[in-house]
C-alpha cells in the first residue's frame, strides 16, 4: 500500500441486457475513463519507496474524463457504434486525495480511517425521464437480489443447525435472529418446509408426488447439473451456484461474521469511520425531453430546464461507535432556468437568490442517530432569500414529461399514500424522534397572467420574510391537563409565518395591496399517529393569527384576482384538485384563533373517503 503506482488508460466497463425481466425493455449503461493515475506513499510529496510500516498512506488519485451513460429501450452495445451512446454523466475530470489510517487506535480512534477529499471543476448531468424512470426501477430490482441473498444465507444457516454436523458460533446465531427479523413469514414457512424434506428422507417419496405445486419464490435450490442445450446459456448461473454449495464450510465460516458488516445489515461498530468531502465548482443540471431514439448529442431545444449551480461542497461522516452519520450540503449559488418557448430570446430564470449574500444560499444537514441530540433523526434546512417565477409552459411541459400514461395510475397513487402513511404511523408508534427545522429566509413569488412573464402583463406578488416549520419534541406548553391527554397520540409540528404580504399589479393601474401586512401566522400541526381510530382525527390544526395591517378587497378586485388566477394553466387547477383530494382522503380539524378581537374563531372537519365536508 505504501509503494503503489497504478495508470489506467481508456477503460470502459459497460452493462447490458437483452432480456426484459428487470425493466420490461432491453437496457446498457456503463462508464468510461480516459486517463486514471493512482500513487500512494507516507507522505503529500513523492520522496521515493518506504521500506518501513506507517500507520498513515497518502494516496492520490487523478482521474480524466470519467462519464456515465445510460441507453434504455436499445439493443445490443456490440452491434452499436461507441458515440452512440445516450450520456448522463457528461466527462469529468477529478482530483481525489485519499489519507488512510492503518492503524486508528494509534490515534484513539479520534481520527478517520478514511479520509476522503474530492476536487471537481465542472460538472455536467444530462438526463431524460425515460432513463430517470430506468434508474428508479434499477434500484427497485435490486431489492429482490438483496432478498434473494437473505434467503440463500438463512436457509443455508438453519440447513447446518438442523443437521448439527458443526457447531454454530455465536455470531452466526445473532445472524440467524436477524435474518427472521427482516424475512416475511411466507418466505421462512417456505424455507423451513424444504429443510425438513431435505433432512428427512421419509417425506422425500411425498413431496415429489406434490411437485408439482411447487411454488416459485425467492429460495435457494439446489443446484443442478444443466442439460446440454442450455449449457452455453445458464453457465455462469450454474458455476456460482455450484462454487458456493461446494465450498460452504470454509466460506460460511470466514463470511458469515462479516457480511454481518454489509451494507445495510452490518454491526456499525465494526466499520470504520468515514469522512468524505467533495467540492463542484460549477454543477449544471439537465432536464432532458424524452428521445424517440438513442441519440447521442443534445441541442439547446432537447434541454427543457438547465439548473446551473457554484460553489456546491458536500461532507458526509460515519462515526463507528455511535453509529452516527451526517450529510452536510452547501450551494452559494442556484438558478433554474426555463423551457426556451422563442429562439430570438433567453430563457426565463424561475429560481434564483434575491440578493448576493457570503452565506450559502442552501444549507442543509442530515443526521441519523445524532450524537448530541435526543432524537433519532434531525433535518436541518436553511434557505437565504429567494425569487421564483411561474413559467406555466416549462411546469406544464415538466408535468407531461413524467405523466405516466397507463390505467393503473390511479391504483398506483392510492398504493404509494397508503405506504407512505403506514410507514410514518410506523416511524411515530415506534417512538422514532424526528427532529426537523425548515427556515425560509425569505420567498418572492411572481405569478404572472396566463402564466407567461412578459412587459406589461398582469403580476400577483405573494412575498414573506420568513417561513420557519420545526418539530416540537416534548412541547406541551400553553395546553391545559385535558389537552395535553387529548393530543398525547399526536406528533406536534409547528408552522410560523412572517410578514406575508399580497400585491397585485396590473399594466395599466399602480400596485394594490391586497394585504399590506400579517405580522405573524402561527400554524400547529398534530398528527395521528393511529390513522384507523375512529374518534381520532388524522390531522389537528390550529392557527393564530396576528394583527392584520390591512386588506384591501373589493367586489371588482376580486373578480380580477379569480381571473387572474384561472388564466395560470395548472396552477389553478391543481390547487382545486388539491383541495378535492384533501377532502376526500383526509379528516382534518381546524381551529384558527384571531387574536385582538379582530379575528374570529372556527373550526372545520374534512371528512373521509365518501363523507363530505362539515
Amino acid at each position: 500500500m505504501q509503494n503503489l503506482e497504478i495508470t489506467i488508460h481508456n477503460l470502459h466497463i459497460s452493462y447490458e441486457t437483452i432480456s426484459t425481466t428487470k425493466l420490461g425493455h432491453p437496457f446498457s449503461f456503463g462508464l468510461t475513463i480516459y486517463h486514471l493515475e493512482m500513487i500512494t506513499t507516507t507522505n503529500n510529496r513523492l520522496i521515493g519507496k518506504i521500506k518501513e510500516n506507517s500507520a498513515i498512506v497518502f494516496k492520490m488519485k487523478e482521474m480524466h474524463a470519467l462519464s456515465l451513460y445510460w441507453n434504455t429501450e436499445c439493443k445490443s452495445r456490440i452491434d452499436m457504434p461507441f458515440d452512440d451512446v445516450v450520456v448522463i454523466l457528461h466527462p469529468v475530470n477529478l482530483t481525489i486525495d485519499l489519507l488512510m489510517i492503518l492503524q486508528p487506535g494509534d490515534f484513539n480512534f479520534e481520527r478517520p480511517a478514511y479520509d476522503i477529499d474530492i476536487q471537481i471543476e465542472h460538472l455536467n448531468l444530462t438526463i431524460d425521464p425515460k432513463q430517470f424512470s430506468d434508474l428508479l426501477d434499477f434500484i427497485k430490482f435490486q431489492n429482490y437480489t438483496k432478498l434473494y441473498d437473505r434467503c440463500q444465507e438463512y436457509r443455508e444457516l438453519k440447513t447446518q443447525e438442523v443437521l448439527d454436523v458443526n457447531i454454530l458460533t455465536i455470531e452466526q446465531k445473532e445472524r440467524i435472529r436477524y435474518l427472521e427479523s427482516k424475512l416475511d413469514v411466507f418466505n421462512l414457512a417456505y424455507i423451513y418446509h424444504n429443510i425438513e424434506i431435505e433432512t428427512n428422507p421419509t417425506l422425500v417419496n411425498n413431496h415429489n408426488r406434490h411437485h408439482h405445486h411447487r411454488l416459485k419464490t425467492n429460495r435457494i435450490v439446489t443446484p443442478t447439473i444443466p442439460t446440454n442445450n442450455n449449457h452455453h446459456h445458464k453457465w455462469w448461473h450454474s458455476w456460482w451456484k455450484t462454487k458456493s454449495h461446494s465450498k460452504e464450510g470454509e466460506r460460511r465460516k470466514s463470511s458469515t461474521s462479516d457480511s454481518i458488516t454489509t451494507h445495510e445489515d452490518f454491526s456499525i461498530e465494526d466499520s470504520p469511520n468515514i469522512d468524505i468531502k467533495v467540492k463542484v465548482n460549477n454543477l449544471v443540471l439537465n432536464l432532458s425531453l424524452p428521445q424517440t431514439n438513442n441519440q447521442s448529442q443534445l441541442t439547446d431545444n432537447d434541454i427543457l430546464c438547465p439548473i446551473k449551480i457554484t460553489d456546491a461542497r458536500i461532507g458526509f461522516k460515519r462515526r463507528a461507535i455511535s453509529s452516527n452519520i451526517s450529510f452536510i450540503i452547501d450551494i452559494q449559488s442556484f438558478s433554474l432556468f426555463g423551457m426556451q418557448t422563442d429562439k430570438q430570446q433567453a430563457r426565463p430564470l424561475l429560481v434564483t437568490e434575491n440578493f448576493k449574500s457570503f452565506l450559502p444560499l442552501i444549507h442543509s444537514e442530515l443526521e441519523l442517530s445524532p450524537m448530541d441530540k435526543k432524537s433519532d433523526y434531525r433535518l436541518y434546512l436553511v434557505i437565504e432569500p429567494l425569487k421564483i417565477t411561474y413559467d406555466a409552459p416549462t411546469i406544464n411541459q415538466i408535468v407531461e414529461c413524467f405523466n405516466p400514461n397507463d390505467d393503473n395510475y390511479s391504483s398506483t397513487l392510492s398504493q404509494i399514500k397508503r405506504r407512505t402513511i403506514e410507514e410514518m404511523e410506523h416511524d411515530l408508534s415506534q417512538e422514532k424522534i424526528f427532529d426537523m427545522t425548515i427556515q425560509l429566509k425569505g420567498i418572492s413569488l411572481v405569478l404572472p397572467q396566463n402564466g407567461v412573464s412578459y412587459m406589461c402583463s398582469s403580476i400577483v406578488h405573494i412575498d414573506f420574510n420568513s417561513l420557519i416549520l420545526k418539530s416540537c419534541l416534548g412541547d406541551t406548553t400553553l395546553l391545559s391537563q385535558e389537552e395535553v391527554q387529548r393530543f398525547r397520540f399526536y406528533t406536534k409540528y409547528k408552522l410560523q409565518l412572517h410578514d406575508l404580504r399580497i400585491t397585485y399589479t396590473q399594466s395599466d393601474e399602480q400596485q394594490l395591496h391586497i394585504i399590506r401586512q400579517i405580522p405573524l401566522l402561527d400554524i400547529d400541526f398534530y398528527k395521528c399517529i393511529y390513522s384507523n381510530d375512529a374518534d381520532l382525527t388524522d390531522w389537528h390544526i390550529a392557527a393564530r393569527i396576528a394583527k392584520i395591517d390591512q386588506i384591501v378587497l373589493s367586489k371588482t378586485l376580486l373578480i380580477k384576482l379569480m381571473h387572474h388566477l384561472k388564466s395560470v394553466p395548472l396552477f389553478y387547477s391543481n390547487m382545486t384538485e388539491t383541495l378535492h383530494r384533501i377532502n376526500l382522503y383526509c379528516k382534518i380539524s381546524f381551529f384558527f384563533i384571531l387574536h385582538n378581537k379582530q379575528f374570529l374563531f372556527f373550526s372545520y372537519n374534512i371528512s373521509t373517503s365518501h363523507n363530505h365536508g362539515n
